[in-house]
């Protein structure tokens, strides 16, 4: 028996445009082992039906879900705002009257508010100091989580609210809570449980489906991957970290399809996608070794604003309290 008692193990790498969107899933063979499939773009999966109940009706046993893309909001933020509760805020007041313009980027500074936090809708003359200003913060930092924070070694996320860049996370974050989240909040036939506003991962396991923040550029350390060769967007680099990959999937109890295999060790194929396919399988292992005890979740259980409102990446560390 699994630690978690899972049937099925998925990440997504979300990017706010869909062609860019690949899920890599793992599903509990009869025989205790992993079956993993080669990454394939989500609506092929969802059909008719958003992709957290697709998850769900794939097996009858609990899913758990990794998303490449944040889930919670900056605890600054949030005490100015009036939000406790993460994931009641998502289900019940994002996009409602009182925050009809939470998912519309602001287009200048002097229409940033509370209520509307992302910005800049497009570049032109657009800074982070004037979101700072514009949402009454005290710092740049008030921008970030808890988790990401910057530590060394380690690159620097980019903040949530901030729209803008190559490494920006807040529009592809827009789409999937709007789109994604909100909905499968809402789903009456659904339980969804949000890691970590809901309970340890153990916890999750009381509903159909659990749901947890996971970077792939956090797992690349845990498997010693090396992309100095050209770094993600270079097929031979992707490569070149291939038996590093099969040797987490082996240690993993993991199978994997002829398709998957086969990409693999190509290095996800020489097109503008190749990143996207690889960062979907990487998360699949992380996701993986945290949900089956190889590695921790890295979760401050004792700061409860963490806990409650800005959430945490799957299996980040964080220091010494």
């Amino acid at each position: 028996m699994h630690p978690l008692n899972l049937s099925l193990v998925a990440h997504a790498d979300w990017s706010l445009r869909s062609a860019r969107r690949y899920l890599a899933i793992a599903d509990l063979q009869p025989g205790g082992r992993w079956l993993v499939g080669a990454p394939a773009r989500p609506d092929a999966l969802a059909a008719d039906a958003t992709l957290c109940r697709a998850l769900s009706m794939r097996t009858p046993g609990f899913c758990l879900l990794g998303l490449d893309l944040p889930l919670g909001v900056p605890r600054a933020w949030a005490e100015l705002a009036g939000v406790t509760d993460f994931c009641a805020f998502l289900e019940q007041d994002a996009g409602s009257a009182s925050w009809a313009d939470f998912w519309h980027p602001a287009t200048s500074p002097s229409e940033i508010s509370l209520a509307r936090p992302f910005y800049p809708m497009r570049p032109g003359g657009t800074s982070r100091a004037q979101l700072v200003t514009g949402l009454g913060l005290s710092s740049p930092g008030d921008l970030r989580r808890r988790c990401d924070m910057p530590r060394p070694g380690a690159t620097t996320p980019c903040p949530i609210f901030w729209t803008l860049g190559a490494n920006q996370v807040g529009k592809a974050a827009i789409t999937a809570w709007r789109d994604m989240l909100q909905p499968a909040l809402s789903d009456p036939n659904l339980d969804v449980r949000l890691f970590p506003f809901e309970g340890s991962l153990y916890e999750a396991t009381r509903g159909d489906l659990g749901l947890a923040e996971v970077y792939p550029a956090e797992v690349y350390a845990w498997l010693g991957l090396d992309l100095s060769g050209g770094g993600k967007r270079a097929q031979g680099a992707r490569a070149a970290n291939a038996s590093l990959i099969l040797d987490a999937f082996s240690s993993l109890d993991a199978d994997l399809t002829p398709d998957a295999l086969a990409q693999i060790i190509d290095g996800f194929g020489d097109c503008a996608d190749g990143e996207d396919r690889f960062d979907s399988v990487v998360g699949l292992i992380g996701t993986m070794q945290v949900a089956l005890g190889v590695q921790p979740d890295g979760v401050p259980w004792g700061d409860h604003d963490v806990v409650a409102v800005e959430g945490w990446v799957l299996g980040r560390p964080h220091e010494v309290e």
